[in-house]
């Protein structure tokens, strides 16, 4: 459960609308702007947590990271933030005046006295050249992690996105995986889902996602590029590109890129000959979406009759990837009309 104090802060500086549950309250975030009420900034418990945690899901959003909620209010409302430390200090002081200070301190000693999950260590990453004809993921990390096709949780959690589960994906259900000499921090990969990424034959990373959490990220070794193309990826094809890898999964395109950053890395996107920007519905997608316009690339612009939804997976949910080929190859544009139709959805 959510503390009443926690809400009410929070509720003061995102504003009121709000989707509340027990343990997760979600609005559209202030911090990026998200756009047609897509919640995506959350305050939730995770089970283990003594306090809440704020995080805005969006990669590129100031608020993508995970934060207490005074930190939240820190670091983006300074003035709600000293009046919930001088509240919440307050409330403390009258539990103990209420001679609740056993209580207190009890919940003090339990935590103190919780033994630390053990990092596990995973020796120095070899990364080995993988030609393109063998796309395998190298000995070395599945002997370390789970093929996903045997978590039956996994294949139960993309069923609902309607994603099968790829060959080569991971699965690892340790809290702390430390990938010794890459990394300062350890990476916290409990129930994730650990998604290969290939560029020009090898190995760039992984992109991991929880089935249990909203949690996401990417692990990219050092000099390599953050990038995700599909199996039937091939830069003379017609290639889309998308923000996120199921996106690009629901396409119904052979040759896919997912950028999983704000923009495609230049070597990227020098390498395709004519490619097409299939990006999210909402205000940072058709930003995006303007900006590769003027740069006289062509944009997949969502019709009508797709308005309500924000990204190329969700349609997916009511339409079979041919059908959502189909449908993008009819609405392709470029030039000063595909600026005009896009200007008109901003309005």
């Amino acid at each position: 459960m959510i503390p009443e104090i926690e809400k009410k802060y929070f509720k003061m500086a995102v504003g009121p609308n709000v989707k509340e549950m027990a343990t997760d309250i979600s609005v559209s975030c202030p911090i990026c702007e998200k756009f047609k009420d897509n919640k995506t900034l959350h305050m939730y418990v995770n089970k283990g947590l003594d306090q809440p945690l704020v995080r805005c899901f969006r990669g590129a959003c100031e608020a993508n990271e995970h934060r207490s909620l005074g930190n939240f209010l820190k670091d983006f409302y300074p003035n709600l933030a000293r009046q919930y430390k001088s509240e919440k200090f307050k409330k403390d002081i009258q539990s103990i005046k209420s001679g609740n200070l056993n209580d207190i301190l009890s919940r003090v000693n339990a935590k103190e006295n919780t033994p630390t999950e053990k990092v596990i260590a995973i020796e120095k990453v070899i990364i080995p050249k993988v030609e393109n004809i063998d796309r395998k993921v190298p000995e070395y990390f599945t002997k370390k992690f789970y093929n996903a096709k045997d978590i039956s949780k996994c294949k139960s959690y993309l069923a609902g996105r309607s994603i099968p589960v790829g060959d080569d994906w991971l699965f690892s259900n340790r809290k702390f995986v430390e990938f010794e000499g890459l990394f300062d921090k350890p990476k916290h990969l409990p129930d994730s889902l650990l998604i290969p990424l290939w560029w020009e034959n090898k190995l760039q990373g992984f992109y991991t996602r929880s089935i249990v959490e909203k949690e996401f990220n990417t692990i990219i070794f050092p000099q390599k590029i953050k990038i995700w193309t599909s199996e039937g990826y091939d830069n003379t094809k017609v290639t889309i590109i998308t923000e996120g890898i199921f996106d690009a999964m629901s396409s119904g395109f052979e040759s896919a890129c997912a950028m999983l950053s704000s923009d495609i890395p230049e070597e990227v996107l020098e390498d395709l000959e004519d490619p097409i920007f299939a990006l999210d519905l909402d205000k940072a997608g058709r930003e995006k979406s303007l900006k590769y316009l003027k740069l006289g690339y062509r944009v997949f612009i969502f019709p009508e009759m797709w308005s309500e939804y924000k990204d190329l997976n969700e349609v997916l949910k009511y339409f079979t990837p041919p059908e959502i080929k189909a449908v993008i190859d009819r609405n392709i544009y470029r030039g000063k009309e595909a600026i005009i139709r896009l200007t008109m959805l901003q309005l």
